[in-house]
């Protein structure tokens, strides 16, 4: 557990592999500093946890997890999404519900993400794949949508009621009864004879879907936007759950738009666009990498996506998360941004860019989704091989200890 994040030298190493041209199983990035992983209090610095069917359990490190059956990643226990509010993440697991992380300092009386918690629901989450969360009107609202190539869509049993929850397609958490509740179903949409969801975004302030319809002869898909005039999640959850009546179709203006607006309208932005803190806090790396970064800040209601090299072969996938105090960005090797400051503490590195990296992950895994929740860094991690996922879970990581103890 004391695993060292870093190893000296390692300036050096990827300087002369980038004037090499050679590739290397790490992020090429000028390091501002070297930081340090091990703790002088001797605590662990970070902590791994995997899924099980049921929920969560620690490990020392992943590949010991207990193995699984491999399946598709729409179908395979993995985060898919994550989301930052009111300073609390949020990560949505496929199959099993969200994982709610908590605000709070690394040295909690329990250690590392003793505060964590996963909030399941089977009737919404067994038979369909999960998508992108929200932050609708301070509400984790999520998607759900099926994989007809690898899972039927209608759900086992004859209880209409059953199967009329099971057809939500858009949902909310709520946060101080830690329940779920439906906002859309499948039948508020157009076309909705055999139509399946197949994307969902909200892009300034309007909603896009991708609606998919498979006949005998041919599969077709239909694009619209949709808004309503209305608060979203108050007005729909007040029609959905109304005492004595009978819920009511929402309130929704559809427009029909073309597939190709519709891909044109949720393609990532340039990184040119990039916001100036992000793009200072990414200028170490180096202008020849590719990169795909998917970005939140804690007011966000949904990601904003980035690319740099549109069309450069292998780009490396990244996540940003920012509040008010800091920004921080995260790659699918472990690489770690950060500038700014954690609660109560002081500029980290005089507001200059700090990076370290977490542990090297066994070949066949790698990080996924990252964000901050206090002083505590959460980051996904999955077992993959093609378009198949066998073990999966989260890493906590004390940002203090990590940032501030290598100072003194």
């Amino acid at each position: 557990m004391k695993k060292a994040f870093l190893v000296c030298g390692f300036c050096a190493l990827i300087f002369s592999a980038a004037c090499s041209g050679k590739k290397t199983d790490s992020l090429p990035v000028e390091y501002s500093r070297i930081l340090k992983s091990d703790s002088r209090s001797g605590e662990p610095t970070h902590r791994w946890f995997y899924f099980t069917d049921a929920g969560f359990k620690e490990i020392d490190v992943p590949r010991n997890a207990p193995k699984v059956q491999k399946k598709p990643w729409t179908e395979a226990v993995r985060i898919t999404s994550s989301v930052l509010i009111d300073g609390t993440g949020y990560f949505f697991v496929n199959k099993l519900g969200l994982l709610v992380c908590p605000p709070a300092s690394g040295m909690q009386k329990e250690g590392i993400a003793s505060k964590t918690l996963l909030v399941k629901n089977p009737d919404f989450f067994s038979d369909f794949a999960a998508g992108s969360l929200f932050g609708i009107d301070n509400v984790p609202v999520f998607n759900l949508y099926t994989n007809s190539i690898f899972a039927s869509r209608e759900k086992n049993g004859s209880d209409s009621a059953e199967r009329e929850k099971s057809d939500a397609v858009l949902i909310g958490y709520d946060k101080e009864n830690r329940d779920f509740f439906p906002l859309l179903y499948r039948k508020d949409f157009p076309r909705t004879g055999k139509a399946e969801l197949r994307e969902l975004f909200f892009i300034d302030d309007m909603w896009y879907v991708l609606l998919k319809e498979t006949g005998e002869q041919r599969t077709d898909f239909y694009a619209y936007s949709f808004d309503t005039p209305e608060a979203f999640t108050g007005m729909l959850r007040k029609n959905r759950t109304a005492a004595g009546t009978e819920p009511v179709r929402p309130n929704l203006i559809f427009k029909e738009i073309g597939v190709h607006e519709f891909r044109q309208k949720i393609r990532p932005l340039d990184a040119s666009f990039l916001p100036g803190r992000l793009k200072a806090l990414l200028e170490p790396v180096p202008s020849e990498v590719p990169w795909y970064l998917e970005y939140r800040s804690d007011c966000s209601l949904s990601p904003r996506r980035f690319v740099r090299r549109e069309h450069a072969p292998n780009p490396r996938q990244a996540y940003a998360v920012s509040e008010e105090p800091y920004s921080a960005a995260f790659f699918e090797d472990g690489t770690f941004f950060f500038a700014g400051t954690l609660p109560m503490k002081h500029v980290v590195n005089e507001g200059k860019t700090t990076a370290f990296k977490l542990p090297r992950l066994s070949a066949g895994y790698t990080y996924s989704y990252a964000l901050i929740a206090g002083s505590t860094l959460f980051a996904a991690w999955e077992e993959t091989a093609f378009f198949e996922t066998g073990r999966s879970g989260f890493v906590a990581v004390n940002l203090e200890k990590i940032l501030y103890e290598s100072e003194d």
